[in-house]
């Protein structure tokens, strides 16, 4: 059942509505948002690959620059003269630490048929590919490995007859290593033979010339493009970017290629399906946590009303919701706030009213028993004196009829305590309470000091007046002062405070007692309740009962440190107006 409210519930439906709401833009800001996003990898993938081919393709011009400096040189020099020669077998210790320190891999000494005099490593073959006026690269090969290798190849002459000297640095993992660190990037040469541009260098692979570039790609670059990018390039396995190499009649010689794998990283992933379904996944989360957000604050003041409305069903009138805004939630949270006020107000005139009911109940019931109780307890009484002063009777029966004379005088004081509900104030005159304390204060003052009980009367409104009946406004008084007593058997200290608002007299009794147990304080003010272990528990009901009378009220407070009671009378503006 719970879950089937939980459905039903206006948070799920406003969670409904949102997302129903938002389905149409979210799918077009997603497809924008896709397009953008694609269109910009794609852009900067554009950008990265070509600046990586232009990159490449200057280290080959520099290393070649580079090489043709140290090969003029070492021929000015003549350092390599007895290589050239025969006179030697090795590398002059000089040229040795040259070549390591610049990171030249070889050194070889050709004839003018191009067949090796000398050699640093063993060769076989020499074959030049020049990609552009200024790059040429050189393939060798060096213990059966076809090397690819970029250099200088200098002619020069000695003895008259016509060499070469070749300077040059393998293109291999060393020299590009950290490209091949990229485990989804490769990087490939394409070099013209006739008609057709085949691969002649792989970084993956080496040298090999077996694959031929597709012809649209070679049309595309052969009519001036700057570069062709492909999202299927190699096959469908790359996305990359061919980059031309052209001699000085801008005529095409070769091709860089530099692509990533479509199949590792995030280049393949990164597509238009791909990306619309994550960002529309993320658009949805995000759009069902923003209808959460936005639920939960629509939602949370109308919970908090149906928690205030169950508690005021189950009978605690004084709940009060917070009215945060100006909205309809806060009109409907105002309005139940001074309906709570106003039912609070009612259950309290209804509770008092019960009470007044049940304490006339008493007294009418009291008045009844009075009259039908009194004249035989009179008698009884009257007749066990009597036998008291008889000269007859030895001490055991005279203390027996003293127990019936004093229980018959108890049982009378308990009749004239019930009569005080039943009677009502004959004349309400003006009086100051003030006053009746002070009196109250006299007659239980011995009593204080024998308990150690300290009184202090704090008087705020010495002047202040109200109409009432003088002697039960004094036994209310008098009975809150006489109960504060018990209750603080081993001493301790009496407050009596007095104010007036200008509409009200208040009179609070304040006390360092153990207070009333919560058990009791429902039922404070009824009669026969009381926490002492004798008495008929109907002192403060005569106290209600008074204050009932007179108008206003009694109330207590429960305090951590005692009992606190507050009465509380209609003020009289003046004696004049108390006595009218």
């Amino acid at each position: 059942m719970r879950s089937l409210n939980r459905f039903r519930s206006i948070r799920l439906k406003l969670i409904v509505a949102f997302m129903l709401v938002s389905v149409a833009p979210t799918l077009v800001a997603t497809e924008l948002a896709t397009q953008l996003v694609v269109d910009t990898f794609e852009s900067s993938l554009r950008v990265w690959l070509y600046e990586t081919s232009r990159f490449f393709f200057g280290n080959l011009l520099d290393e070649r620059r580079e090489a043709i400096g140290i090969a003029d040189s070492m021929i000015e020099q003549g350092v390599l003269d007895p290589l050239a020669r025969g006179a030697a077998k090795t590398l002059p210790g000089s040229v040795q630490k040259l070549m390591d320190a610049l990171g030249y891999d070889v050194l070889v000494i050709y004839d003018a048929d191009k067949k090796a005099i000398f050699s640093s490593r063993p060769v076989a073959g020499l074959d030049e590919a020049p990609f552009s006026e200024e790059a040429t690269l050189y393939t060798v090969e060096i213990e059966g490995r076809l090397m690819l290798m970029a250099g200088a190849l200098r002619p020069f002459e000695r003895d008259g007859r016509k060499m070469f000297l070749l300077v040059g640095i393998f293109i291999d993992e060393n020299y590009i290593g950290n490209i091949n660190a990229l485990k989804s990037f490769e990087m490939r040469l394409y070099y013209r033979q006739g008609p057709d541009l085949i691969e002649f260098y792989s970084s993956r692979e080496g040298v090999h010339a077996d694959r031929l570039l597709r012809r649209s790609i070679v049309s595309d670059l052969a009519g001036g493009a700057p570069y062709v990018f492909q999202r299927a390039a190699e096959g469908g396995r790359f996305l990359g970017v061919y980059t031309p190499l052209y001699d000085n009649r801008q005529q095409l010689l070769g091709v860089i290629f530099c692509g990533l794998r479509s199949d590792v990283g995030a280049a393949g992933w990164v597509n238009q399906t791909n990306i619309f379904i994550a960002i529309l996944v993320l658009g949805s989360a995000l759009a069902v946590l923003g209808a959460l957000l936005l639920s939960r604050q629509l939602t949370k003041p109308l919970l908090r009303l149906a928690e205030a409305v169950r508690a005021v069903s189950a009978g605690d009138y004084h709940q009060a919701v917070a009215v945060t805004g100006r909205d309809e939630v806060a009109e409907l949270s105002a309005a139940f706030n001074r309906m709570t006020v106003q039912l609070a107000r009612l259950r309290e005139v209804e509770e008092r009213m019960r009470r007044q009911e049940r304490l006339s109940t008493l007294g009418e019931v009291a008045a009844g028993l009075a009259h039908e109780v009194r004249n035989p307890l009179g008698i009884i009484k009257t007749t066990a004196e009597l036998l008291q002063r008889s000269q007859s009777l030895n001490e055991a029966e005279t203390r027996r009829l003293g127990y019936v004379v004093e229980e018959v005088r108890r049982i009378d004081a308990l009749i004239r305590d019930f009569l005080t509900f039943a009677k009502t104030p004959q004349v309400f005159v003006a009086i100051r309470p003030s006053e009746i304390v002070g009196r109250a204060l006299d007659f239980a003052q011995q009593e204080a000091d024998r308990r150690g009980v300290a009184i202090s009367f704090v008087d705020r409104a010495p002047d202040a007046v109200v109409r009432g009946d003088p002697g039960q406004v004094y036994d209310a008084v008098l009975n809150l002062v006489l109960n504060s007593l018990d209750a603080m058997q081993g001493g301790g200290q009496l407050t009596i405070q007095q104010w007036s608002d200008g509409e009200q007299i208040r009179l609070v009794f304040s006390d360092t007692g153990p207070g009333v147990s919560n058990e009791i304080q429902p039922r404070l003010f009824d009669p026969f309740v009381t926490s002492k272990p004798s008495g008929a528990g109907l002192g403060l009901a005569k106290v209600f009962a008074v204050m009932e009378t007179h108008g206003g009220k009694v109330e207590y407070k429960g305090d951590p440190g005692g009992a606190v009671f507050e009465l509380t009378f209609p003020v009289a503006a003046s004696e004049d107006d108390a006595r009218a």
